[in-house]
């Protein structure tokens, strides 16, 4: 195979070769079907459910934090329904305050 041959080959060879790039490049991508990479889209509903109860809780917790401090002590919890009777539980560090994690756990147990 002379020079020319061979050019011409090599030539042929890449026009071909980038046209199948630029065809596989117009192609839309498939889904993967690894579940390991695939995601399910969360489900914003619940998402915002949980959102807003984190809002409601949180707005009660500064209703009943009268002295400011960011927690809620046994005599502030006497003022919500069956927070009182829930605190002893609630108090997981047992330090006599409920912070804002012991508090939304304590509220959603008794709504439960």
């Amino acid at each position: 195979m002379n020079t020319k041959t061979r050019s011409l080959a090599l030539s042929t060879m890449l026009l071909f070769g980038a046209s199948l790039l630029a065809v596989a490049a117009d192609e839309p991508k498939k889904p993967s079907s690894d579940p390991a990479t695939s995601m399910p889209k969360p489900d914003t509903a619940k998402s915002n459910q949980g959102t807003q109860a984190a809002n409601d809780a949180s707005a009660n917790m500064r209703g009943l934090d009268t002295n400011g401090d960011g927690l809620i002590s046994k005599e502030e919890a006497g003022k919500m329904k069956g927070l009182s009777d829930a605190f002893g539980a609630a108090d997981k560090d047992k330090d006599g305050t409920l912070d804002s994690v012991e508090f939304a756990s304590a509220v959603s147990n008794i709504k439960k």
